[in-house]
């Protein structure tokens, strides 16, 4: 389209449909630039694989050949498939290019079973009738005498008419009666509808004077939000830059001085009854992305208007509930979790014929990472304070503990020596002056971390295991994770010249932790080289796979404010570890230095969280067990992770567990202290744990579990997992793949549960079969007519 350019595109790449490419993409399908070009710009700022669809058929360059095969990728559906008339014939040629896409097996957010539920009012509410969800009572006209007699026979003294298909935001008309409905059906303002049918619904009087709107992405409520109605029904659709002004304001006179309520209101902590059948709905149509809008009606009835698959998210009213970009982010942050389960696994057919991204230069530096020998870092040592019964506050968090248990904080360093760790760090997370401050006791600063320092001193002493080193803490002076509450770095780096002073006369490392921002890290790290000690730098990242520390700045971006510093190791700690899994692998390319890895267990901890704030504790996450976060540390290993450990809630059974696997490991890979052999590296890389939802990649899985199963027959003592996404694994029966459920498929003949859940979880993935079931591998193996009856299988399921 020379010439025709839209400003902004240069941004966006584009490749025809038929184009091959080596690695899979984020396709964007849309037939509305407007709504899409905030998600657009996040995922090409992320630097993602990316490639835009517009199918809006006035300015669509794109040729279809459905002869050949489509490009590999994750493919986003977002066609509005409203009643614009540049929006009208669109619809089919989205339905047959997702038709087209899905019989080649691609994956597709917001299938095409999604799109009739657009383009028909009148579908979309039969569809969520047939799944428990009430909506008004309805009938459909096509002429207008038969619009007339649809309004008389509901009986309401009030009702609506909406177009079947309408253009957004136009065609909602309230009645009072059908005098007035009459006249509008004689009004050139008349607005009909793009397939001719007309529907005619009672009017909802809601107990209050706006509607809820449900945000769903990955099928997960995002947040909710309050809609107000009372300025009409024209702008339900919160895709705007700014909040619609209300028709008073500005105006002179006695709406002068009225401040109006914002038009959208984010509610973050939501919850309903209904949201559970809304799930129940994106199951059925296999839609990802989507919104739900509904009321509470004055007689307590739940009534959802609307289903929508195009949300667009209201920029100004995230940021009023400190949750900017919330919406955009958490859209691409699926595309991409999803796009990196789309690609092939390592050492597969798919993979070897690939053609690698990868430097020699960053295959040499990943290959130094992984065959230097691991050092085992200690958990969290306040979250185990507080486990063991030792009051932990608020306020001052575990520098309590220091005043009041001192020998209980000893004791927690012994444990976690005895656990196996190499590096203990001192308990002087808390000996801040702001911190301090809010207990009443700053001027005790230097006593309680002269007294953290002698603590983890003597426990190593105490204990007699050689090679042990300790590490003392330079925390952030304010808030953790709070990038936005940082100072200006020449304060800090005073206040951080003064810690390391007193930490430097005990420790062996400093350790500049959980840093939000580069700029922190640079304060932290260039006060702490003055006193001749090993300095090291770990970032804390947002809770999401964005790759992002929380200041939003990008892990190389960071590490660059540091090259003038002579910092002897870079790691990433207290946030959760799967989005640790996808910075490592960056990081081991920006540098030769020791990386590592010191993930807590925490739930994802809100932006605007403050330790004596009303959020307080984070919770502990109960999916993080000893033998998930070992899988974790082996997979980190394997990405050239030389420092491993745990933050908060990682306590000693997980150092346990995480050193016993990680030394067994690297025997492995250093018989002899030497590199295993080409054919040795290549037979180890082959374990596998595939995680799938929705079938996503079940070939892939398919083809891993045919080569797994070979290799056993000739590897005794061999094991093999397969982790599906939702419906039901059958055996014997490879269309059931596509729409397998959550279950495990467990095949093993080794003797030891353990060992078998540390191989499976090899690459990080979690593993929790319900019972090990001991068989021999020796494909094909079908449950025979006994077996399908017992307890130890279902109809047609391994449990």
């Amino acid at each position: 389209r020379k010439g025709e350019t839209p400003q902004g595109r240069e941004l966006f790449a584009t490749a025809m449909p038929n184009t091959v490419v080596d690695e899979p993409q984020i396709v964007v399908i849309h037939d509305e630039e407007l709504y899409v070009k905030p998600l657009l710009k996040e995922l090409a700022g992320r630097r993602l694989p990316l490639v835009e669809w517009n199918l809006k058929l006035r300015t669509c360059y794109h040729l279809f050949d459905t002869t050949k095969v489509p490009p590999q990728g994750v493919f986003y559906n977002r066609i509005s498939a409203c009643g614009c008339p540049e929006h009208r014939e669109t619809t089919q040629l989205a339905r047959g290019v997702l038709a087209w896409l899905k019989m080649h097996r691609r994956k597709i957010v917001n299938s095409p079973e999604a799109i009739p539920l657009l383009a028909s009012k009148m579908e979309a509410q039969i569809a969520m009738r047939s799944h428990g969800i009430h909506v008004p009572k309805s009938v459909v006209a096509f002429q207008d005498s038969q619009i007339v007699e649809a309004a008389t026979n509901l009986g309401c003294s009030k009702f609506l008419m909406e177009p079947n298909r309408r253009v957004l935001g136009e065609g909602v008309v309230t009645f009072h009666d059908l005098d007035q409905l009459k006249e509008y059906l004689k009004s050139p303002k008349r607005v009909s509808s793009a397939d001719g049918i007309t529907v005619v619904q009672e009017f909802v009087k809601s107990n209050a004077p706006y509607i809820i709107r449900a945000e769903f992405v990955g099928r997960q409520l995002l947040y909710a939000m309050h809609v107000d109605v009372s300025r009409g029904l024209d702008r339900l659709v919160p895709g705007y830059v700014g909040d619609p002004q209300h028709e008073g304001e500005g105006k002179e006179g006695a709406l002068a001085d009225f401040t109006p309520v914002p038009r959208y209101q984010v509610l973050q902590h939501f919850e309903h009854p209904i949201l559970e059948r809304y799930v129940e709905f994106m199951n059925h149509f296999d839609i990802d992305v989507a919104s739900f809008e509904f009321t509470e009606t004055t007689d307590g009835q739940v009534v959802t208007f609307d289903v929508d698959i195009c949300s667009t998210y209201n920029a100004p009213a995230e940021y009023r509930a400190h949750v900017p970009q919330a919406g955009v982010q958490a859209v691409a942050d699926h595309l991409n979790r999803l796009l990196e389960l789309s690609k092939p696994l390592i050492g597969t057919q798919i993979d070897r014929k690939r053609v690698s991204s990868d430097s020699e230069e960053d295959r040499s530096v990943s290959e130094e990472h992984k065959h230097v020998e691991v050092l085992i870092a200690d958990g969290g040592v306040g979250r185990e304070l507080r486990r063991r019964g030792v009051p932990i506050p608020q306020t001052i968090w575990s520098a309590n503990a220091l005043i009041v248990a001192p020998e209980e904080v000893k004791q927690v360093h012994l444990d976690f020596i005895k656990s196996g760790a190499q590096l203990i760090t001192a308990n002087n997370y808390a000996c801040t002056p702001q911190f301090l401050a809010k207990g009443g006791v700053a001027h005790r600063l230097d006593e309680l971390t002269e007294l953290a320092c002698r603590l983890a001193v003597e426990a190593r002493d105490e204990a007699g295991v050689p090679g042990v080193r300790v590490m003392g803490s330079l925390p952030p002076l304010t808030e953790s994770y709070r990038a936005d509450l940082v100072g200006e770095v020449d304060a800090m780096e005073k206040m951080y010249e003064h810690l390391a002073g007193m930490l430097a006369k005990h420790v062996d490392i400093i350790l500049c932790e959980t840093m939000s921002s580069g700029k922190e890290a640079y304060a932290a790290a260039k006060a702490a080289l003055k006193f001749g000690k090993p300095v090291w730098v770990s970032w804390t990242l947002r809770d999401d796979l964005s790759k992002r520390l929380r200041s939003g700045e990008t892990v190389r971006e960071a590490h660059s404010m540091l090259a003038d510093l002579n910092v002897s190791a870079f790691l990433f700690n207290c946030c959760v570890p799967e989005t640790i899994e996808q910075a490592l692998p960056q990081l081991a390319r920006l540098t030769s230095k020791p990386i590592g890895a010191m993930p807590n267990c925490f739930a994802p901890v809100p932006t605007d969280w403050s330790l004596s704030g009303e959020h307080g504790f984070v919770p502990i996450r109960e999916d993080l067990r000893p033998i998930d976060f070992a899988g974790y540390a082996r997979g980190w290993v394997d990405r050239g992770a030389t420092i491993i450990g745990g933050c908060c809630g990682i306590g000693p059974e997980h150092v346990t567990m995480m050193a016993r696997d990680i030394r067994k490991h690297q025997n492995m890979h250093h018989k002899d202290g030497q590199k295993p052999s080409k054919r040795r590296r290549r037979m180890m890389e082959n374990w596998y744990f595939c995680s799938s939802e929705a079938g996503l990649g079940w070939r892939k899985a398919a083809l891993w579990w045919d080569f797994r199963c070979m290799q056993a027959e000739r590897r005794p003592g061999s094991s093999a997992a397969l982790h599906l996404g939702s419906g039901a694994f059958v055996l014997g029966k490879t269309p059931a793949w596509e729409a397998a459920a959550t279950s495990y498929v467990v095949l093993t003949n080794s003797k030891s549960p353990n060992f078998f859940g540390l191989e499976c979880a090899r690459w990080g993935r979690r593993f929790a079969p319900a019972r090990m079931l001991s068989l021999p591998f020796k494909p094909p193996l079908r449950p025979s007519a006994a077996q399908q009856g017992s307890a130890s299988w279902e109809r047609g399921r391994i449990v």
